[in-house]
């Protein structure tokens, strides 16, 4: 397939592309919205390279099973993180269509038109668990894996570590992780930056994980009240503002 090449994201199919069996209609339905979902599916969704399925917003009104008017109204309440522009076209994340996709069926007055959103919602399924998908997830997910080995090592070479960043306990032979300050999820133009980590202990790792933090705001409340060292914050701010300069 032929890349298609986003500002910050690199997509690499549309739905036409994806080989995933189209879903069949109810017998009552009518041909031309039958027709219409499908080909919103087709021309609309997108996947970019780490598997994640966008929806443009000119066809989302098709796929919502909406007005236009609604259906810009619905992106414009997404965060920001879950959208993105491509080619003049506004496109949000996959799983916020179908959550919306989700409500409106639960909540819908009309049978015929839960009907047509449960047609939609299975041509999201489809696009989401296609083969070409899954393995771009995947192999996005191994990446990762190797991106993080490597920001370790670069990490304690550059600073000199030889403990924990926060605990200041021996640093683990085995097992230690270098944990994102900024979320690689919500911040992925930072993800790869060796300034936008610490390294820790596995202990430590899975206390931070398990709060899911976001940004440096929550990881230094969360060592102001463990008593742990937040001596890494004052150079992580100063990278981060000399990042944002060269943007």
């Amino acid at each position: 397939m032929r890349p298609v090449q986003g500002p910050r994201w690199r997509f690499v199919a549309r739905g036409r592309d994806l080989r995933y069996k189209r879903p069949e209609a109810p017998r009552t339905s009518a041909p031309g919205i039958v027709k219409a979902i499908r080909r919103a599916w087709d021309e609309h969704a997108l996947v970019d390279g780490t598997g994640q399925v966008w929806i443009g917003q000119t066809g989302l009104h098709v796929i919502l099973r909406t007005t236009r008017r609604r259906a810009a109204h619905f992106m414009r309440w997404v965060p920001g993180r879950d959208r993105v522009a491509f080619e003049g076209s506004a496109y949000v994340r996959g799983w916020q269509v179908a959550q919306r996709i989700d409500r409106d069926i639960q909540a819908c007055a009309k049978l015929i038109r839960s009907e047509y959103l449960a047609l939609s919602e299975r041509h999201y399924f489809g696009v989401r668990n296609d083969t070409e998908a899954r393995i771009l997830r995947l192999r996005y997910q191994e990446s990762l894996r190797q991106l993080n080995r490597r920001l370790k090592a670069e990490r304690i070479r550059q600073v000199g570590l030889t403990h924990d960043e926060l605990t200041g306990e021996p640093l683990a032979e085995r097992g230690s992780h270098f944990a994102h300050v900024l979320s690689r999820s919500v911040y992925p133009e930072y993800m790869d930056c060796v300034w936008n980590g610490v390294v820790v202990n596995p202990s430590t790792h899975d206390a931070m994980t398990t709060i899911e933090l976001i940004d440096d705001r929550e990881l230094v409340a969360f060592c102001v009240e463990r008593g742990l060292a937040t001596a890494w914050h004052p150079p992580f701010v100063q990278a981060l503002s000399d990042a944002q300069q060269e943007m």
